[in-house]
Parts: C-alpha cells; sequence; structure tokens
C-alpha cells in the first residue's frame, strides 16, 4: 500500500475577475454657509456706531406752552382759553361757537369744518394755517377719542381679518390700545406747532377714575377726560406731555370742625396737585399754602399773568 505525504504542497489560491479594492480618500467636509446679515469681523474693527450727527451741550432755550385745561362743563373753560394770547379754536363739539371774548365782546376765531380725526391731523400738520395767532386751542379734546375709534373700526380688522364696531370685539384690551395708538399720533402734530412758536391749550370735561393704591385703599380722582385704561392710558400719556394741568372748579373753603371742606360760588383755576385732583405746573410758583389762581369773574386772566406776564384785565362783569 502507497501512501504519500502532502502536507508541504503549498495551497493554491483561486484567481477571480473582480479586482481588489483600493482604499479611498476621506471626503472634506463642506463648511457652514456664513449668515448674509454678518459681516466679517475685521481684526482691531471696533463696535463703535458710526456717528451721522453732531451733539454739542446748550441751554434751553424758552418755548411755548404746552396746556390741558379741564373742569365741569359749563364752569368758564372756552371763556378762560379766549383770553390766552392771540387764539384760534378748533372745537370737536362746537362749544367755542356761542362764547364772545369777556373783554372785547368779539366771536372766537376758529378753524371750521374739521369733522373727523384725519381733518384734525392735517389741519395741525400745517403751521401756515396759524400764522398771525399765538395759541391754538382744542375745545372739547376728549371728543377726538371718539374719532379715533372711528379711525380704529375702518383701517384695523381683528386678527382673522374681520372689521368691528365695538372695541370689545377686538379681545382683551385690544381695541383701546388701538384707540391709544391712534391718540398718540396727535402729539408729533401738536410738538410742530410749538416748534413753530404756538401754544397750546387741549380742553377737556372732568372724569372720575379709580386709583389702585398699593399703599392702602384705593381712592376716587378727579382727572381730564381721557381714556385711563392699563396698558392703553392716553391720560398718562398727555399729562406727561403737557407743561401744566389746571383745573377748573369752584374754590374750597377751610374745613371746619367735622374737617369737610365745603365748596364756595367763587370759582378757581387749581395749580397744586392733591390727591383727590389731578393738576401741576412745571413754572407758576404760588405762595406758600396757595393750591389755586382766583378766576372770580369772566374777565379774570390772573392765571395768564402768571403764565404768560399779561397784563390784568380791569374790566368788570356786568353783574357787579
Amino acid at each position: 500500500m502507497l501512501c504519500l505525504l502532502v502536507s508541504n504542497v503549498p495551497t493554491i489560491e483561486r484567481r477571480t475577475n473582480v479586482p481588489p479594492k483600493l482604499p479611498q480618500k476621506p471626503k472634506p467636509m463642506a463648511r457652514p454657509p456664513k449668515p448674509a446679515s454678518a459681516p466679517p469681523v475685521k481684526p482691531g474693527a471696533s463696535s463703535k456706531p458710526k456717528v451721522t450727527k453732531k451733539f454739542k451741550v446748550e441751554q434751553w432755550e424758552a418755548s411755548p406752552e404746552r396746556i390741558l385745561l379741564y373742569g365741569p362743563p359749563k364752569m368758564g373753560k372756552t371763556t378762560l382759553a379766549s383770553m390766552a394770547p392771540d387764539p384760534v379754536f378748533i372745537a370737536p363739539d362746537d362749544g367755542s361757537r356761542k362764547i364772545l371774548h369777556p373783554v372785547t365782546g368779539e366771536r372766537l376765531n376758529a378753524i371750521k369744518n374739521i369733522s373727523c380725526f384725519d381733518d384734525l391731523l392735517a389741519a395741525l400738520w400745517q403751521p401756515e394755517i396759524f400764522k398771525g395767532y399765538k395759541t391754538v386751542v382744542v375745545d372739547g379734546f376728549h371728543k377726538t377719542e371718539g374719532w379715533a375709534t372711528d379711525v380704529v373700526f375702518g383701517t384695523m380688522p381683528k386678527d382673522d381679518g374681520q372689521y368691528v364696531d365695538t372695541l370689545e370685539a377686538y379681545g382683551w384690551g385690544k381695541g383701546y390700545r388701538h384707540v391709544y395708538d391712534v391718540m398718540l399720533r396727535l402729539i408729533p402734530a401738536f410738538d410742530n406747532l410749538v416748534a413753530h412758536g404756538l401754544n397750546i391749550i387741549l380742553i377737556t370735561h372732568t372724569a372720575q377714575i379709580n386709583i389702585p393704591n398699593a399703599g392702602g385703599l384705593d381712592y376716587i380722582k378727579d382727572v381730564p377726560n381721557l381714556q385711563s385704561r392699563k396698558n392703553a392710558h392716553v391720560l398718562n400719556e398727555y399729562c406727561g406731555w403737557v407743561d401744566h394741568i389746571f383745573k377748573v372748579d369752584h374754590e374750597m373753603l377751610s374745613a371746619g370742625k367735622n374737617k369737610k371742606a365745603a365748596a364756595s360760588d367763587e370759582r378757581c383755576i387749581l395749580v397744586v396737585p392733591e390727591a383727590h385732583y389731578e393738576a401741576g405746573s412745571r413754572t407758576i410758583e404760588l405762595e406758600d399754602g396757595e393750591k389755586s389762581v382766583p378766576f372770580y369773574s369772566k374777565c379774570d386772566n390772573s392765571i395768564w399773568v402768571k403764565l404768560f406776564n399779561q397784563e390784568p384785565n380791569l374790566v368788570e362783569d356786568e353783574d357787579e
């Protein structure tokens, strides 16, 4: 029996026609694109803004007065405003059409045919209309909020595109915020007239609002009749904008034993504020303890004597 040893015979590999795979180079990672709004930062670059306007320190110049005048109806607010320096009236409620100047007896000068918010705004942006006058009086300024509301209804739909006819339909507080935004459009127009040397007097009726008091009980306060809602406070904006807030009202007599003051038949202009009414002045100074300026007759221009250095009127009322 013949045996063959094949342990030393080399192994023959099977060849195929598939070429061997070669290692491939990895693809380079793509760089993220730079944001279009981010300019390249140069070495040593500063965050200093580009200067486009030159500034300097200088003193304020004397400027016209901005006045908010309010009080109950038929208290003489229009008559008082007629004695301001060379006034021209804009009357949303036509309250000045029956008033005569208390000294000259002449009818008041007015701009007629202003019947909506756009009319008012357009007139205020035309300072040439008021050439020759010194004071612009908006008599019944609270009425312009109704005009502002008409603008809201006509130009501002709800979020769903639907137009409405009540402020509450806009949702929680949104409608009143729209009125606030429209009313603030008047301030730049008034400022433009002030820049042209015109005094501004805004006349409203009196309203009462509840004042939240973080340190105690809430209380009621007399204020100009303008919108006073949270986050839509037209009243605060105009009270902050004016230089003077004057309240025309009955003079209060000194408190008696019951510590309650009583109203007299005499009128006055309240200048110094108290907790129960809005008032204030940036320039008028009264004697210690005084809070008001007399307005005893329809010819009494005492408040303008103090504010504009007018000569006091010596003409008395016919009843006196």
